[in-house]
């Protein structure tokens, strides 16, 4: 279903630039949706609605990596649902990447864009990014019928 609807026709043979702007946008929308979790930990919902990601082991804010890889498994969650039925606490992204949500006092979700402000792009932020643009090329790969030899 992602193929059809995200990719424009399939039996066309190569890209327009309608086709090209759409995966570009395509691709952002991709990469702030897997990092959305990037600042804190929390995402301006869990600020909101009181959440935070967590390492499940130490218990202590999961690290930025940690919180893209919970977020890889977003574009199939008719699966992620699957496993929320069976164990309410943790979806499938928190168990790939050893993280669970925790309730904590909500915040105002505007103050996200603070954080954004005063981020210093260290290593690890850097390799996250770095990954979510392999990750949703790779993604576009796999699905994009046009691609494909």
């Amino acid at each position: 279903m992602i193929p059809k609807i995200s990719f424009g026709n399939p039996n066309q043979a190569n890209f327009v630039w309608i086709d090209i702007i759409f995966s570009i946008s395509f691709s952002l929308m991709m990469i702030a949706l897997i990092n959305k979790d990037f600042f804190g930990g929390q995402s301006a919902v869990h600020r909101l609605l009181g959440f935070k990601v967590v390492d499940v082991k130490t218990n202590e804010q999961a690290s930025k990596l940690k919180c893209m890889l919970r977020n890889i498994t977003a574009p199939i969650w008719m699966i992620e649902i699957i496993f929320l039925l069976v164990n309410p606490k943790r979806r499938l992204g928190d168990i790939i990447a050893g993280t669970s949500l925790i309730e904590i006092e909500s915040t105002d979700p505007e103050l996200i864009l603070v954080e954004i402000k005063n981020t210093k792009f260290d290593k690890e932020a850097k390799l996250t990014l770095l990954i979510s643009i392999v990750w949703v090329i790779v993604f576009i790969l796999l699905f994009d019928q046009r691609i494909r030899p």
